[in-house]
């Protein structure tokens, strides 16, 4: 809690703090409903209920942004979850079986993050819909986008829990430890395991990073199965624009970047830490 607390602290903490708020405090100082018709008002016109204007079909930009931003939190989160569970699994699996079998195992954990989250992820629902096989699936819209990229995002995480574990593993204390007749998973959970804290961490924080990159992509090229996510409000400023009508596609990407930089931040913050 202690480290939280100091990451929250710093700038990227309050930040992302500032676009929670945006989620979760904003809309309920809102009048309108997201999805309530209204004339477009430009944000020279906008009344005290519509700060930021409204879309060409004359919705509030506010709510539009709040949903958006809870939405792709939820999402990106989520996902985030799986993430570590899955890279962790098998990072521990990895670390374990040696460097015979673990080593070349890590190098085809780190060749997949190479191809990284959001090409996987656009690659993944790509096929998914070339085949067809889309509405058949028994999950859909913003559980399926968090499905698809905790399955593409666990090979960083996995890359260098599993990395630690074999270092640790070729130590002075863990090879002496060995030689005493002490038991692997005893050695594991007093001697190896600490060494993967700060991997898995960092990684954690570099994967949410490529994982929001991921999703807003997948919402801009239009694979987003209608979720409205902030890459779907991009593509929907992106497909208005003008000199008229800007703001529809100019505050989700200030949200946007604002968003990345506060992880940016967050990362950086928790690398400093991870030096030894």
């Amino acid at each position: 809690m202690t480290a939280l607390w100091r990451v929250l602290q710093g700038p990227g903490g309050v930040l992302f703090l500032a676009i929670v708020a945006l989620a979760a405090v904003l809309p309920m100082l809102s009048g309108t409903p997201a999805e309530q018709a209204l004339p477009p008002i430009g944000v020279q016109e906008a009344a005290g209920a519509h700060p930021l204007g409204t879309d060409q079909m004359g919705r509030d930009m506010l709510w539009q942004l709040s949903r958006a931003v809870a939405i792709t939190l939820l999402i990106c989160l989520t996902a985030l979850g799986g993430q570590v569970v899955l890279g962790t699994v098998l990072g521990v699996l990895f670390g374990t079986l040696g460097g015979a079998v673990g080593r070349p195992l890590v190098g085809l954990a780190g060749f997949l993050h190479m191809l990284s989250i959001p090409l996987l992820a656009l690659l993944a629902l790509a096929a998914l819909r070339v085949g067809g096989t889309v509405e058949a699936l028994p999950i859909q819209g913003a559980t399926l986008l968090a499905c698809v990229l905790a399955v593409c995002g666990w090979p960083r995480i996995a890359r260098d829990a599993g990395r630690a574990l074999l270092r640790e593993r070729q130590s002075a204390h863990a090879r002496a430890a060995r030689e005493l007749g002490m038991g692997p998973i005893r050695l594991f959970t007093r001697h190896l395991q600490s060494a993967m804290h700060h991997p898995i961490r960092l990684g954690a924080m570099v994967t949410l990073i490529e994982t929001v990159i991921a999703l807003i992509l997948i919402g801009v090229v239009g694979l987003g199965a209608q979720v409205p996510t902030l890459g779907a409000l991009l593509a929907n400023g992106i497909a208005v624009f003008d000199r008229a009508l800007w703001w529809p596609l100019a505050w989700p990407l200030l949200v946007t970047l604002a968003l990345l930089v506060s992880l940016g931040l967050i990362t950086r913050h928790v690398a400093r830490e991870a030096r030894p």
